[in-house]
């Protein structure tokens, strides 16, 4: 199992999912995926919480996101005001999506937070097509995985570079350069270790 967070990826919002990996005949490595946390169920190894073997990639900030100046405040509960609070800054992480996110807005303008802006939070590119209502799209943006973590973890599994094609895919959906990968490129990492054993 590996608990990832989309922000580890550049993503601009905290997205953490849990994934259950599971092969019948063959171990498979998840060094080099950026986790919050692994367990090893025990099959090839002994079991145990493994620690992650990956740095997480520089962070994007939801201003920097949706090309907002920097300085601004979300509203996410109209004047409600809660234990938690009802405000935060974009110029860090934006909050978890929820399907309540239909109804956040900018401090400065009161304008209200669109799917597709919604959509860039998650990791998916401004135009992509989000059906039925406002809320329904909503809720789509916040049940996702994000692109960049589904592509980090099946490129993982299966034994495909995946660093650079993330990296290039985060370039052109927030239009700014893209983080370098921390990630050693796949064949070079299999190489070292062939060297070393022979």
């Amino acid at each position: 199992m590996a608990t990832i967070n989309a922000a580890d990826l550049g993503v601009p919002s905290r997205r953490l999912r849990t994934f259950l990996v599971a092969t019948r005949h063959d171990y498979i490595s998840l060094d080099g995926l950026p986790t919050r946390q692994r367990w090893n169920c025990g099959r090839w190894d002994p079991p145990a919480l493994c620690p992650s073997t990956s740095a997480p990639w520089p962070q994007r900030s939801m201003a920097a996101a949706l090309g907002w100046s920097a300085g601004e405040r979300i509203n996410t509960r109209g004047n409600r005001r809660t234990s938690g609070g009802n405000e935060f800054s974009a110029d860090g992480l934006s909050w978890c999506l929820t399907e309540k996110a239909r109804s956040w807005k900018r401090v400065s303008d009161g304008q209200r937070l669109t799917e597709a802006q919604a959509g860039l939070l998650a990791g998916f590119p401004g135009d992509f097509p989000w059906q039925g209502s406002r809320t329904k799209a909503f809720l789509q943006a916040a049940d996702v995985v994000a692109p960049p973590v589904a592509a980090a973890l099946l490129g993982t599994v299966l034994g495909i570079e995946w660093g650079d094609h993330v990296a290039e895919y985060m370039e052109r959906i927030y239009q700014a350069p893209a983080p370098p990968s921390p990630l050693p490129p796949r064949r070079a990492v299999q190489e070292e270790l062939f060297a070393l054993a022979s």
